[in-house]
């Protein structure tokens, strides 16, 4: 089977029919070290992004060919790093409008948008530390407002179990006051991890 991995030409044996893990699995020891496969290219068509999820079933053949692309680990880390800059800006901006929202009056929506907001910034923060893993780095060498990462977000959270405890009591007002005066000048604290990295 002609396989290329970056440019190089790999020769690889496949049976008359092979999943794609088979010989990726095969390919695996030409990759090299902390790198990461990023796109695959079968016989002049580029697979789609979750072709990891479906390599199982994707069969090749000894006349296909192959195409592998890989980057560093570091690299993608720190390129989705500071890519969750811009979306950790619109979940700021979501919640100056969510604390709006509750000033209005319109708390059915606003309480739509605080889930989604909340979710948002959770996915954020996973996002942060799985970024930060690839670049062979630790929340904890962070800190934030004078106290290590970790700290910060344990202080953080327990904003958030606050913010809950008001939406539980229907308190619209304290709600916006909290979000507004409390939770955003918190989160504009985060956005110092930054220029650390």
């Amino acid at each position: 089977m002609q396989v290329k991995l970056n440019d190089k030409t790999l020769d690889i044996k496949a049976s008359s029919v092979t999943s794609l893990k088979q010989i990726l699995d095969e390919i695996e020891r030409h990759v090299p070290d902390s790198a990461i496969i990023t796109e695959v290219t079968l016989n002049g068509k580029q697979l789609e992004d979750n072709w990891m999820q479906k390599m199982d079933g994707i069969y090749v053949m000894e006349d296909d060919s192959l195409e592998l692309k890989t980057r560093s680990a570091i690299e993608l880390g720190r390129e989705a790093f500071l890519r969750s800059q811009e979306q950790f800006r619109a979940i700021r901006e979501d919640f100056e409008k969510i604390a709006e929202m509750f000033r209005l009056d319109d708390e059915v929506k606003a309480n739509s948008y605080l889930a989604q907001a909340v979710d948002n910034l959770q996915a954020y923060f996973r996002i942060i530390q799985e970024s930060l893993i690839l670049m062979n780095r630790s929340f904890a060498d962070f800190t934030i407002d004078g106290n290590t990462a970790p700290q910060f977000m344990d202080s953080f959270s327990d904003k958030l179990s606050e913010l809950i405890d008001i939406q539980k009591n229907k308190d619209w007002v304290l709600l916006a006051d909290m979000i507004e005066y409390e939770l955003l000048p918190l989160l504009q604290k985060v956005d110092s991890i930054y220029p650390q990295s």
